[in-house]
């Protein structure tokens, strides 16, 4: 004889108590960060909890995409990897990492950057763009790179700044530079330096300009 009342099991549960259930299964940056290196011998794994069912793949596809914190590193030179990334995603998932808070981008930069002898020595300090996304990025030396707990430390402080966030969408717009804007360096570039470091530092802004924006076209198409 049947069970009038079986016990409950996940896709029976209230969908409201489904996506309690999925936030706990989903790296949130205290437990687990989602790192892609492209170009490079490391990679994240789409979490089990994605790989269940298609129901639930398709119900906790914009809880993980859209709120787990996810730290993206690439080569100057490597947006075409990204792009290959990319066009494996679910479409919706495009959307959520675009909107998703808690993303990091780390721009490797070496000597086949035809303007890297001009600003190499600001990649030795800490220096982060925001954008109004609220993504973060990071420019780094190929031969300095961070620790990942260390980089993120940094980041996460500003992350966690709302003043620090409206200091640099408020700087960007006034300096014509876009939402994206230089707001934490630790060392290296200071007041009265010369102006080849001046330059070089102009330039490597307008890089990660550059590069941020091809990343963001990428997940909007």
């Amino acid at each position: 004889m049947a069970d009038p009342h079986p016990p409950p099991t996940l896709l029976t549960t209230p969908p409201e108590l489904r996506n309690r259930i999925y936030s706990y299964a989903i790296p949130n940056g205290v437990t687990q960060k989602q790192e892609f290196r492209f170009g490079f011998s490391v990679s994240a794994t789409i979490p089990a909890l994605l790989q269940v069912s298609e129901q639930v793949r398709s119900e906790a596809l914009g809880l993980y995409y859209g709120t787990a914190h996810f730290e993206l590193v690439m080569h100057h030179r490597g947006t075409w990897q990204v792009a290959q990334w990319v066009s494996l995603l679910p479409p919706k998932a495009k959307k959520y990492l675009h909107e998703n808070g808690n993303v990091s981008l780390r721009v490797v930069f070496d000597h086949y950057h035809k303007d890297f002898s001009t600003f190499r020595h600001d990649l030795s300090s800490l220096a982060v763009w925001g954008f109004d996304n609220g993504w973060w990025a990071a420019a780094e030396h190929h031969k300095c790179e961070r620790s990942a707990i260390r980089l993120m430390s940094g980041i996460d402080r500003l992350r966690g700044s709302e003043e620090q966030r409206k200091r640099a969408l408020q700087t960007g717009k006034q300096d014509g530079t876009g939402a994206g804007n230089e707001v934490g360096r630790k060392g290296g570039f200071k007041p009265g330096a010369s102006k080849e470091r001046e330059e070089g530092r102009k330039r490597l802004h307008f890089e990660m300009e550059r590069i941020s924006e091809k990343v963001f076209t990428l997940l909007k198409r």
